[in-house]
């Protein structure tokens, strides 16, 4: 049920973000103020209102509205879930048996737990009342806090317009059941166990920090894993235009007529370098000059490899540096060049 509460959360994020411009940083942003400003109001969210869920400190109690909570919660929607959670895994956690409460691991940190509010159904009837409930709470605590807690009352107002969404959705679900009348299947079960286990704060923070460095290695891993996917050979690295000719695999022509050092006539069109491969090194060959009594006799492969180096940007694509290192095939003479993206 948390899972689903989470994917329907998940989707009123991402339709908000797209609707104000999207981009990473305003879907991030949109995630951790949806979910810290909604529950600090109530303890819910739309999707744990869905799901009868509802958010409580690790003793069973309700999170008071206090800046401190506020600070909590951004905390938890934040660091939480990217860091503490390890990218995602700390919510295995909540799988075992033995832990009846389903704490994930940012619950543990933090201190709370997500209680069912009672035996859940999915009767449109009772998935329409709650998200109404959902929605009268939510006016009812701006309105409190209002009135009471000067110093909080900003962050209330904020987020006036999520009654609005919630009534809307609301009124799908009476619509739905005024057509097809109600769903009959019940699922469900009783509520988590209430115990109260808190983690002490070097605990906490001994977690904290052992969950960091699996997320600092995951996160290296993945840019690693990513930037050896994103890398492309395809450009023109000096005189010579690298094009992709199939899977995987590239050749490299003179983009101009070009005499080497030896009076050698490189045409422009001239496959000069051939190679292939899914990684950064990439093995191939690149042609050599013939010389005879220091006359150009000719041409000949030599194998070669191909390394991407100095990563540039999509913005400064000049900045991307190719390796190439090459055998002369007549005298066994290695030679490398470091050429630039044009």
């Amino acid at each position: 049920m948390r899972l689903l509460s989470f994917l329907v959360d998940a989707a009123i994020v991402a339709i908000i973000a797209f609707v104000a411009g999207g981009g990473w940083s305003l879907l991030i942003g949109t995630f951790v103020l949806y979910h810290s400003a909604s529950l600090w109001l109530t303890g819910q969210t739309v999707g744990k209102a869905i799901g009868n869920l509802e958010l409580r400190s690790a003793d069973g109690s309700r999170l008071p509205r206090t800046p401190r909570s506020v600070a909590l919660l951004i905390g938890r929607s934040s660091v939480g879930y990217a860091i503490v959670d390890a990218c995602g895994l700390g919510v295995l956690l909540a799988l075992p048996q033995a832990n009846r409460a389903r704490r994930c691991l940012h619950d543990w940190v933090f201190g709370t737990r997500v209680v069912m509010r009672d035996d859940f159904s999915w009767a449109l009837p009772r998935l329409r009342q709650r998200l109404l409930d959902f929605a009268n709470n939510r006016r009812a605590a701006s309105a409190a806090v209002q009135r009471e807690q000067e110093e909080t009352r900003r962050v209330a107002g904020l987020w006036h317009w999520l009654v609005t969404g919630a009534l809307a959705l609301e009124q799908v679900l009476d619509a739905i059941q005024r057509a097809v009348g109600h769903i009959a299947g019940w699922f469900g079960g009783p509520s988590p166990a209430t115990g109260s286990s808190v983690l002490s704060t070097k605990a906490a923070a001994s977690v904290a920090i052992a969950s960091s460095a699996v997320t600092a290695g995951a996160i290296t891993g993945l840019a690693t894993w990513a930037d050896a996917e994103d890398a492309s050979f395809e450009g023109r690295w000096g005189l010579i235009e690298v094009k992709e000719v199939g899977s995987n695999t590239f050749e490299g022509r003179m983009s101009e007529d070009t005499r080497s050092a030896d009076g050698c006539l490189f045409e422009s069109g001239q496959l000069v370098w051939r190679f292939a491969g899914t990684e950064q090194l990439l093995n191939g060959a690149v042609i050599w000059a013939r010389l005879s009594d220091g006359e150009c006799t000719g041409f000949e492969w030599g194998p070669a490899t191909f390394e991407l180096r100095d990563r540039g940007t999509e913005a400064n694509p000049g900045d991307d540096v190719l390796r190439q290192c090459s055998i002369n095939p007549r005298t066994d003479v290695r030679a490398c060049h470091r050429l630039k993206r044009n």
